[in-house]
């Protein structure tokens, strides 16, 4: 992650985002509310439910949050945050995601879907039903 944002800033750029691949209820105004939160913060973090992270922002690198000991556990986003205060960085939280990490995270997914036809997520619709009606 440390690479990907400094390649971002070497080309010159003063604002990087980074974000997972594996959010399928993102929202752009997730993103956009990230960008906005950096104007007035060095860093911004977007918590997922599980304890982590699934987007980081920032102005300039800091390179010191992501030398944790440990990712995957519960208290990723936690440590982080206390990692940008240990630097000296203002750090703001943004809005909060669900991941998907294990397959437990997918069967919630489902749920959501099945209990909400509001949620978007026409093409995530379509593999879970595949993938379930595969499972019988």
């Amino acid at each position: 992650m440390s690479n990907a944002i400094r390649h971002v800033f070497d080309k010159g750029y003063n604002r990087c985002i980074l974000t997972g691949s594996d959010l399928p209820l993102l929202h752009s105004c997730a993103v956009d509310d990230a960008f906005n939160l950096l104007e007035k913060h060095d860093i911004v973090l977007c918590p997922t439910e599980d304890g982590g992270y699934y987007l980081i922002g920032m102005k300039q690198l800091c390179e010191e949050v992501f030398r944790l000991e440990e990712y995957g556990v519960s208290s990723v986003f936690e440590k982080t945050l206390a990692a940008a205060a240990k630097c000296g960085r203002t750090c703001a939280v943004g809005h909060n995601t669900m991941d998907i990490d294990e397959k437990e995270d997918l069967m919630k997914l489902q749920k959501m879907l099945a209990a909400d036809s509001n949620l978007e997520c026409k093409e995530t619709r379509i593999v879970l039903k595949e993938i379930f009606l595969k499972r019988g």
